[in-house]
């Protein structure tokens, strides 16, 4: 088992362990995340809001994230939460849940783009259809605040082009819209489209139940949100038995316990209109609940100004609450009104008049408080429709908002013990979403040691309340690794042998949604592996044997960077009678793997036993002490005999222009001199008598050997000759032009040329052997190729230049634009391919 296999099964039994003490938080503590592209929370679960919550089970949270989100359901339908047939929902919760988004202006909720009508086959604002978010009971599900709440914050919901008869519905629900946006809602642009859809309503909490002050209390509330665009109004809180519009049971208190509130939020109508009347905000049938610290403006129906009302009372729960008798069930307090046809207005159920004898608190305060402003400092007009007011003593004017007036009993509809006279400073909304900063922890490694080109695998635990968008791992500043899948364990760091004996500083920093960033950074010391070596010098020990004094024996050690670090060296000493260093291991470092050839010689000066030391000091992080070779040899009289070949001789490599080595091989017999001969094909190079040669011209593509003959005082030996090695020639360029070996000939190339004469020139070749050459270019202008294709014949010595006479349409072509030319020469089975330039002719 591995470390890490072991370390998730050991989580994993652990995790188990816990299990039956965490189950009652978990199951309410589950928290699914939306993104629709997963570009802000990769490792979201879902791509759409519905099915995360019909995913969810009750009292979870939706965490949704940056995005735009068309959604499209069904809505729930029975005889305890009725829809009208062929509605749709973009939307639909029939759970208690928390719907969490990153922030209004990040993410939008709309219905399917696709629709044109939420709407069912007729207009039906109350039930659990037609609407972009319907919040509403599963079937004959309990209703009560603590048993049905859905808190929605941080999106903005519209309809878009979708007509819709509400942009959130809390149909025998309860609930929350915090720091959203609701709106806007496609609107009607003519009376017909009027007639056809109706509504339009921002907010609408309805009910088709009935209930009595002991049975279910429910509460719908909007704080720190705007609601605007809409088309019938901005929120509706009724409490009437609801049913089909325009039912007798819509005028009909339903008995239900329901408040309402509007919280530090802006109601925004769409200023004077001639096609819809408008209301801000309407307290229907019995509804309990206050408006406190909101904005209430621009409701105004200029053909009949009643009808668009800020505030609207339509036989609205107003007297002493019978769940607290010492508090009124209703209230409006330290809000702002402007731009509406009336203010506020408590009217009976049918809105036909005045209400009789239930007034409606608009003031509960004393004076310089919480009062509310009117639409002028000079305080409301009693009675009659908001109007402009003239310039006072003090030179201001302005319109004033009106308030319904007495009731047919002369007793006030509306207590307003104080107004205030100064415009405030309202609240913005929506409110900012909290979105508090990621965490991020270490689990593993937590510190201590770790081993040098051992793979480490850490982990890094990571948390946000919305997403984490990435954890970046480091070490010491260098970037090693990004995870986004929401397990954060990081694959494949490798400490490196760089940092043997150094402490390595692991940060991780995990950025949320947002980008907001959280680092946490741990210390690990980087050890060497048991074992470890970091320089290996084989053989231990170099045993030259007997050597002709005066005369010397080459031995060669192999030095290896055995670890994992750049080794330089420091010295190469050889000591001892008659030892020398020789050739080899010049460069003076090697990298990690590599390995240099030292050679050492013995030139015994004397007869007898010699002894010596190789002695190898270097430099390399993580190194040691030097290592040293021992060394042996003895010196002894030469023998007098005829050398004779045992190895023969060899050429390692020919290159025109290069010098090469002719090594003489080995040779019994103590040879004294060495005489050689050049061959070319097998054919003696005159002049060529020398231990070097350099290839010339004449040589490209021959067959290059040397023959040695050994000498000593005992004569000369027959000849030995070397395997034969082709003479290379090494393509050479030029600013105009490239020379390439083909075979035995040299071939050039213009790089760039003009076609002069209406010709263009393919290629030169030089042979040094006779041979037959096939020519081919192609002549790329735009579009257009043109072929060319020459063969010919070149006797051994002579050069041949191949040119080609364009075509008129390749001439033509030239003259427009450059080209390009691809030249293909083909000699013995064997092709050089150039890509040339032809330039534009002018």
């Amino acid at each position: 088992m591995t470390q890490r296999t072991l370390r998730r099964a050991l989580s994993a039994a652990a995790a188990c362990a816990l299990l039956p003490a965490l189950a009652p938080a978990l199951a309410s503590a589950s928290t699914y995340t939306v993104d629709d592209d997963r570009a802000q929370c990769p490792a979201a679960g879902f791509r759409t809001i519905q099915s995360a919550v019909d995913q969810a089970a009750p009292w979870d949270t939706v965490i949704v994230c940056d995005g735009t989100y068309q959604e499209s359901s069904t809505p729930a339908s029975g005889s305890g939460s009725p829809s009208q047939a062929g509605s749709r929902n973009g939307l639909t919760i029939t759970k208690p849940l928390t719907i969490r988004g990153t922030g209004a202006s990040k993410v939008t909720i709309l219905p399917d783009q696709s629709l044109t009508t939420l709407a069912g086959s007729a207009p039906f604002l109350r039930d659990g259809g037609g609407n972009v978010v319907t919040v509403s009971r599963q079937a004959r599900d309990a209703t009560d605040m603590n048993t049905m709440f859905v808190d929605i914050s941080g999106v903005t919901i519209s309809s878009g082009t979708t007509y819709a008869e509400a942009g959130v519905a809390f149909f025998n629900a309860n609930g929350a819209i915090r720091s959203s946006v609701v709106g806007p809602l496609l609107r009607a642009t003519s009376a017909e489209e009027l007639a056809a859809r109706p509504h339009g309503w921002g907010v609408v909490v309805s009910n088709s139940q009935q209930g009595a002050e002991a049975g279910p209390r429910r509460q719908v509330s909007i704080e720190g949100s705007l609601v605007t665009g809409y088309q019938s109004g901005g929120v509706l809180f009724d409490d009437s038995i609801g049913g089909a519009d325009g039912a007798a049971a819509n005028l009909q208190r339903s008995g239900i316990v329901q408040y309402g509130y509007v919280r530090g939020s802006t109601i925004a109508g769409a200023g004077a209109t001639t096609l819809f009347p408008q209301t801000g905000v309407q307290y229907h049938a019995g509804q309990r609940g206050a408006v406190l610290t909101s904005s209430i403006t621009g409701n105004s129906y200029t053909p009949d100004p009643r009808r668009s009302v800020g505030l609207l009372l339509t036989d609205a729960e107003t007297g002493a609450d019978p769940a607290d008798p010492a508090q009124r069930a209703w209230q409006v307090d330290g809000s702002y009104f402007s731009g509406n046809g009336w203010g506020i207005f408590n009217a009976d159920v049918a809105n036909s008049a005045v209400r009789l004898g239930a007034s409606a608190l608009a003031q509960p305060a004393v004076n310089g408080t919480t009062e509310s402003w009117l639409g002028c400092r000079f305080g409301p007009i009693v009675g009659s429709q908001s109007a402009f007011w003239p310039t006072d003593t003090r030179g201001t004017s302005g319109t004033c908002e009106g308030i319904s007036g007495s009731d047919a009993n002369g007793r006030a509809s509306v207590e307003l013990r104080f107004a205030r006279n100064v415009r405030p400073t309202m609240p913005g909304a929506p409110a900012v979403t909290a979105d508090a900063a990621p965490t991020a922890a270490f689990v593993e490694p937590l510190g201590g040691e770790v081993v040098a080109g051992v793979p480490v695998a850490p982990v890094v635990r990571a948390k946000d309340d919305f997403g984490v968008k990435s954890v970046v791992l480091s070490a010491d500043g260098v970037v090693v690794g990004t995870e986004t899948d929401g397990s954060y364990e990081f694959a494949g760091w490798t400490p490196s042998f760089a940092d043997l004996g150094r402490a390595v500083t692991l940060t991780a920093v995990a950025t949320d949604s947002a980008g907001q960033t959280a680092t946490d950074s741990v210390t690990v010391r980087v050890v060497a592996p048991a074992g470890y070596m970091p320089i290996t010098v084989a053989p231990a020990a170099l045993s030259f044997g007997d050597v002709i004094v005066g005369r010397s024996a080459t031995q060669a050690v192999t030095i290896t960077n055995s670890g994992g670090n750049p080794l330089t060296f420091s010295s190469l000493d050889v000591a001892g009678g008659g030892f020398a260093r020789g050739a080899g291991c010049e460069a003076g470092t090697l990298a990690p793997g590599d390995a240099c050839t030292l050679d050492v010689v013995f030139t015994p000066g004397a007869l007898g036993a010699s002894t010596g030391t190789l002695t190898v000091t270097y430099t390399a992080i993580g190194g040691g002490a030097p290592e040293v070779v021992t060394l042996g040899g003895t010196g002894i009289a030469p023998p007098v005999v005829l050398p004779v070949n045992t190895v023969l001789p060899s050429v390692a490599d020919a290159t025109v222009g290069v010098l090469t080595t002719c090594a003489p091989g080995e040779w019994s017999g103590e040879p004294t001199a060495f005489a050689y001969q050049w061959l070319r094909n097998g054919s003696a190079i005159r002049g060529a008598e020398a231990a070097t040669y350099t290839p010339v011209l004449a040589d490209t593509g021959a067959q290059l050997s040397c023959r040695v003959v050994a000498s000593n005082e005992a004569g000369a030996t027959e000849p030995a000759t070397s395997a034969a090695v082709g003479v290379v020639y090494t393509t050479v360029e030029t600013r105009t032009a490239i020379k390439q070996q083909l075979g035995t000939a040299i071939v050039t190339f213009k790089k760039a040329q003009k076609a002069r004469g209406g010709t263009l020139t393919l290629a030169t070749v030089r042979a040094f052997a006779a041979g037959r050459y096939k020519v081919v270019g192609k002549l790329k202008v735009g579009g257009t190729t043109y072929s060319y294709t020459i063969s010919d014949s070149i006797r051994a010595g002579r050069s041949s230049t191949f040119i080609v006479v364009l075509t008129p349409a390749a001439r033509k072509a030239l003259k427009r634009r450059a080209g390009t030319l691809t030249v293909r020469v083909t000699s013995g089975g064997v092709t050089l391919t150039q890509t040339l330039v032809v330039k534009k002719t002018t």
